[in-house]
């Protein structure tokens, strides 16, 4: 074999390599995300945004907040009555929320600094219904879109959107109802566009966009 090819085939193996683990890397970020929504590690989520006045969080029709301080605004401010200051949300009794990021498809640029991907997240939550606390059980399916970036070696969350499909009870089902979006963000630094929470309903054709995102033009 000649040299020329040896060195050629180290170099391709060496891409595949950096894609492989770049690849894995995301899937545990979103991973995380996940897992730390699960048990309320709202701290712990905040530090999975990248340190960017680009950083986005797009919510359905709640609005979009921008900045470097956005995931803070979001995930520690907006939440409840009173600022988070511990590293676990309050949690009332009853509660469980079960939140997953499944069948990615996830695009990585050739230069392993940029990468793009929607997510299809099925979940089940519960909220009461009632001044006495009767829980009810529901489920939440939903779609993400995200953009991230790497910084000092890590990969991190810039662009964070959420696309609910649909909200409905245990005992209604989607077919039956499909509640709005519970949580608002305020006040959002922009509106989302009216087109973009686009929910299940029985009396439309449902596309569930985003669609897969394009690889990166080399």
């Amino acid at each position: 074999m000649e040299k020329a090819s040896i060195e050629e085939r180290l170099d391709r193996l060496e891409k595949q390599n950096r894609y492989l683990n770049d690849y894995i890397a995301i899937w545990k970020l979103q991973s995380l995300y996940c897992q730390y929504i699960n048990i309320g590690k709202v701290k712990a989520i905040v530090d999975l945004f990248a340190d960017s006045d680009e950083v986005e969080i797009k919510l359905s029709n709640k609005g979009i907040l921008k900045g470097r301080d956005a995931p803070h605004r979001y995930f520690l401010l907006s939440h409840t009555d009173h600022p988070i200051t511990t590293d676990y949300a309050p949690q009332i009794k009853g509660n469980m929320v079960i939140h997953l990021a499944v069948n990615p498809v996830i695009e990585i640029n050739k230069d392993g600094t940029q990468a793009k991907a929607v997510w299809m997240s099925p979940g089940i939550t519960n909220f009461p219904i009632d001044a006495q606390g009767t829980i009810a059980g529901a489920w939440c399916w939903g779609k993400y879109e995200k953009e991230y970036i790497k910084q000092k070696g890590q990969w991190k969350i810039l662009k964070f959107r959420w696309r609910q499909i649909f909200l409905s009870r245990y005992e209604q089902g989607w077919h039956k109802e499909n509640l709005e979006p519970g949580h608002v963000v305020a006040p959002p630094d922009a509106q989302s566009a009216p087109d973009y929470h686009a929910p299940y309903k029985t009396d439309q054709v449902n596309r569930y966009d985003p669609p897969p995102p394009e690889p990166y033009k080399e």
